[in-house]
């Protein structure tokens, strides 16, 4: 390997760059929040048949839709 400078930087070794992500994604809250939304969209807004695939209550699942503001 050749480095141009005493580093050796991540364009030299060929690594993916990882662009800057907001903390805020990475925490659980948004992750939940991605996952309900995916798994609603995926069941066509069936919330009976998303609790069930979220294996939880539907009275949780629509305090989560309302916790996060999630619109059909």
């Amino acid at each position: 390997m050749i480095s141009k400078g005493p580093l050796i930087n991540a364009l030299e070794l060929s690594l993916p760059i990882v662009p800057e992500i907001p903390p805020d994604e990475f925490s659980l809250e948004a992750t939940e929040k991605a996952h309900i939304l995916r798994v609603l969209e995926w069941m066509r807004w069936d919330k009976e048949k998303t609790a069930r695939a979220l294996k939880i209550d539907e009275d949780t699942l629509q305090s989560k839709i309302e916790e996060y503001g999630l619109l059909k």
